[in-house]
């Protein structure tokens, strides 16, 4: 028996993530996505913050969580190419769940 599963590669978005990418109750994380964006390793990405910026990102994740799950999932829905800051957001949150172990 044979699948026709086929998988395709999907090429992310390379521009730079601006203000109009991110809907306005995301903008309290955008600091953390812009300079976090040309990290693609969220364990490589955890350790360049500070514990103050851990911290500071655990807050705000915290308040921003629901807002940002819902945009990414429209984003994932839509499908490629994403919006710019879709890559950066999606390390912010796996971030913050290797945060929260």
């Amino acid at each position: 028996m044979t699948d026709n599963i086929r998988f395709h590669r999907v090429e992310p978005n390379r521009e730079e993530p601006d203000d109009s990418d991110v809907p306005p109750e995301l903008q309290p994380l955008l600091p953390y996505a812009l300079r976090l964006r040309s990290e693609w390793d969220p364990d490589r990405a955890m350790n360049a913050l500070s514990p103050a910026e851990r911290e500071e990102l655990k807050r705000l994740m915290a308040v921003h969580r629901p807002a940002l799950e819902e945009w990414l999932e429209e984003s994932e829905d839509k499908g490629s190419p994403y919006p710019a800051a879709h890559v950066p957001f999606s390390t912010l949150r796996m971030i913050a769940d290797m945060l929260s172990m």
